[in-house]
């Protein structure tokens, strides 16, 4: 299963994990007595959902705030210092705090120094967060240094262990938390990145929060179909001319097909190149076909990313409809390697495995 970038799932997760369903039955309710430092008069404090929606606002006072609401453990919620005048973005306002709405009397103060008081579960999951975060940097950066100097052995093995280390933290949070938020933090994760039959497994622990989430039931949904699948589905787009091309043209002739799912602003995608480019050097027209398809990704930029890495394969750019529910894409990069007939041989490839898995089916092992 290819891995997704750890940076777009972490914000991808920490705004729809803004919880849009519901764990808790009957009504309790949390409240919040917040402190604004530092603010110009007639700001007011938003409550929103953490995606796009305002729930409740409330004016400073002297320096202070105040909500009340339902609660509900599974949801997340975010809070915004509005400036008299100035428009604020939901998902990035100034003074942005998330908490969960779990039933607690909440202390929070907004300003250069922000935190919240009183949650054990926003404690879970902002230490959840950072410890994800730590992790991802600690290996980051010595697996960028061994990329960079062509060591792509060593960087695989540095990404392997950074997962298996994040992979442990959210099983750990989730074994602990699968009936809140915190349970939802960690299953966005390991949706995409544990078998599927483990995935399964966790989910029949989990509670209905979890099991609902948009983000979790979506990537479980293409996966499941992914599994079930075998078969070709086309994709079509255009290619680096702009001509009209799909990926059916390039079967039927006899070849295996390496199909290369990528974009430009993914920084995985960027290190599967140079074993991509290996296997197009060596075998392609050599009874393998190499092409690669740009998902959500703007052609300009996908065109800009084809130079600059000397990508000269096959591309289809800007396909059209939705190629990652058709082949139940999780994360790119996704690398598949085709039967001449269109059968799926292999999926998920990932560095030296992709000259390895071409290998095999030419018969040069």
């Amino acid at each position: 299963m290819g891995k997704t970038s750890f940076y777009c799932r972490f914000m991808a997760a920490a705004a729809i994990a803004a919880g849009l369903v519901s764990c808790t039955l009957g009504k309790e309710y949390y409240t919040i007595d917040g402190t604004l430092t530092g603010s110009v008069p007639g700001s007011t404090v938003i409550l929103s959902d953490g995606v796009d929606s305002v729930i409740d606002s409330s004016s400073v006072i002297d320096g202070k705030f105040r909500f009340k609401g339902e609660a509900d453990k599974g949801k997340t919620y975010a809070l915004i210092v509005k400036e008299p005048g100035k428009e604020v973005d939901l998902s990035m306002g100034e003074g942005i705090l998330t908490f969960v709405a779990e039933p607690v009397e909440m202390t929070v103060s907004l300003g250069e120094s922000s935190f919240v008081e009183g949650s054990p579960l926003t404690d879970q999951l902002n230490t959840l967060r950072q410890k994800l975060m730590e992790a991802f940097m600690q290996y980051e950066l010595t697996a960028m240094t061994a990329s960079e100097e062509g060591d792509y052995a060593k960087r695989d093995s540095l990404v392997e262990e950074r997962y298996k280390v994040m992979d442990g933290l959210c099983l750990d949070a989730f074994g602990k938390n699968p009936d809140n938020a915190v349970g939802i933090q960690a299953m966005t994760f390991l949706v995409t990145d544990l078998p599927l039959d483990e995935v399964e497994k966790l989910m029949e622990k989990a509670g209905d929060c979890v099991r609902n989430d948009p983000m979790i039931s979506g990537q479980l949904t293409a996966r499941r179909s992914a599994e079930l699948s075998s078969d070709f589905m086309e994709v079509e787009g255009t290619d680096k001319d702009g001509k009209s091309v799909t990926l059916s043209s390039f079967f039927g002739k006899g070849n295996y097909v390496l199909v290369d799912f990528w974009a430009s602003w993914c920084g995985p995608c960027k290190e599967e190149f140079p074993y991509i480019k290996e296997v197009y050097d060596k075998w392609d027209g050599k009874g393998l076909t190499v092409v690669g398809v740009a998902v959500a990704d703007r052609k300009d930029h996908s065109l800009k990313a084809i130079k600059q890495f000397d990508l000269g394969y096959r591309q289809i750019l800007e396909p059209k409809g939705d190629p990652a529910a058709a082949y139940g894409i999780t994360g790119i990069p996704l690398v598949i390697l085709f039967s001449p007939d269109g059968e799926i041989l292999r999926r998920g490839i990932r560095g030296e495995d992709i000259p390895k898995a071409v290998a095999s089916v030419l018969g040069e092992n």
